[in-house]
């Protein structure tokens, strides 16, 4: 065998004998190398635990220094100002402290001594405006052992008169009943006496301004005056005829049979009636806003859409057109009419819809903050939007709709008793019965002015705001 061939076998032996990684060996050393990734963030876990504890201990220290600085900063100026025992102080004269007497009661004063400008203090005067007095230290013990009295001519040149100092009461150097005295006139000039001022007596932004910045200043929550409300009314609506007392039963009214209108006409003697109104419901939704005027009496207004029925009984409904009596305006051109049936077996509802601007003033009747009761006395203006009301021409006998003849602005008055629930709470419900007349009538004048709406209901009011 040649060198040749036996390199060649051992160069197939040793390909023979790599070995290529299966598909589940590259799984583990692809799922080994996911887990070093993962472990990689948790080296920076302490590092960053250290660096955040490392900056709340320098904002602490922070805060702590600015917090320490603050306080040194307000020690400082309160030792800076004026103390109320200043004001309160009848100084005594002596060789190392400044003060004037009274001349009048005395020819004595006390030379003080020499103070640096700069150590000054606020003192009220006569007249109430400040002036700078030199600010006087003293001791108690050196006040009423070392004083030396001069005459009160060299001092009138050193102490001019006008100025006002405040002495203490404890050292009584200079005595009330002296200071009250007349003044007194030397060579100098006239000399004043001093006058005391003590300190409960003066203003509170004059004795202390430490104090007056200390104190807090408090208020009364009194609440606001305003608040608003959802409304709400249910109830029986009806057509009134006659004055109050008038209790006779409503008709549909007979267009026809005008006063006005049967004066033109001949042997007029209709011989159809019209149908009975009776009442039907009615109800009102909207929102009103009140204030509160006093303890006792309030006031709201709001705006409704109210909607009244009434009911009458009718025959069949003819879609055809048909030339109606239409009372002092002449004749009418109508597509629809309903016959007058003698069995009256059909109802048919009369709606009035409007829109409405009450005004109210509410008046409390006790003293209860748990259950208060109002009275309510209000003003109504209504518009009407629409109506599907019915009239009658009795010459021919049938009923024919037409909101001409309607008044289309009515005023009405309301009264009625709320009982206030809830009112602790921020939202009080008002509930009470309601009644209500409208002064104008339904149709116009020149129609019929006998005619008005009454309603009775309960009124319900639920405030949003208190």
């Amino acid at each position: 065998m040649s060198d040749h061939e036996f390199e060649k076998q051992v160069r197939q032996k040793l390909n023979n004998l790599k070995l290529s990684p299966t598909p589940q060996a590259w799984e583990n050393i692809e799922e080994k190398l996911r887990e070093r990734r993962r472990r990689t963030p948790l080296l920076w876990l302490p590092l960053l635990l250290a660096a955040m504890m490392a900056g709340g201990y320098f904002i602490v220290n922070t805060e702590k220094k600015d917090v320490d600085k603050s306080l040194a900063v307000v020690q400082k100026t309160q030792m800076h100002q004026p103390q109320n025992t200043v004001a309160e102080k009848k100084v005594a004269v002596s060789e190392n402290n400044r003060a004037v007497t009274n001349p009048v009661a005395s020819n004595k004063v006390v030379v003080p001594p020499v103070v640096k400008a700069n150590d000054k203090q606020t003192l009220l005067s006569v007249d109430g405006r400040e002036k700078y007095t030199p600010v006087i230290h003293h001791q108690k013990n050196s006040l009423k052992q070392n004083q030396r009295i001069i005459d009160a001519a060299d001092n009138s040149v050193r102490n001019p008169p006008g100025e006002v100092t405040f002495p203490d009461e404890k050292e009584p150097a200079v005595a009330e009943e002296q200071l009250a005295e007349q003044p007194k006139t030397t060579k100098a000039g006239t000399l004043h006496p001093l006058k005391t001022v003590k300190l409960s007596q003066a203003p509170a932004s004059q004795q202390s301004p430490t104090a007056a910045m200390a104190k807090p200043i408090t208020r009364k929550n009194q609440g606001s005056k305003w608040s608003y409300a959802i409304h709400a009314f249910s109830g029986v609506s009806a057509e009134h005829v006659g004055g109050i007392f008038g209790f006779s039963q409503p008709k549909v009214e007979d267009i026809a049979y005008t006063a006005d209108f049967a004066a033109t006409v001949v042997n007029y003697a209709p011989v159809y009636k019209p149908s009975v109104i009776s009442p039907g419901l009615t109800f009102s939704a909207g929102a009103e806003v009140k204030k509160d005027l006093s303890k006792r009496f309030s006031i709201s207004a709001g705006i409704n859409y109210t909607q009244m029925n009434t009911h009458s009984k009718v025959g069949d409904r003819i879609n055809s057109s048909n030339v109606v009596n239409n009372g002092v305006r002449g004749y009418l051109y109508v597509q629809s009419y309903y016959l007058l049936d003698q069995n009256e077996n059909k109802e048919y509802n009369n709606k009035y819809h409007f829109i409405e601007l009450p005004v109210t003033l509410h008046t409390r009747i006790n003293n209860s903050t748990s259950l208060p009761v109002y009275w309510d006395a209000g003003f109504i203006i209504s518009r009407l939007l629409s109506s599907t009301s019915l009239h009658f021409d009795g010459t021919i006998g049938v009923y024919y709709k037409n909101d001409r003849l309607l008044n289309q602005t009515q005023a009405g008055v309301s009264t009625g008793v709320s009982i206030a629930l809830f009112n602790k709470t921020a939202h009080p419900l008002w509930i009470g019965p309601s009644v209500r007349s409208n002064i104008s009538s339904v149709l116009k004048k020149d129609v019929s002015a006998s005619k008005h709406f009454v309603t009775l209901g309960l009124d319900v009011k639920l405030f949003l705001k208190k």
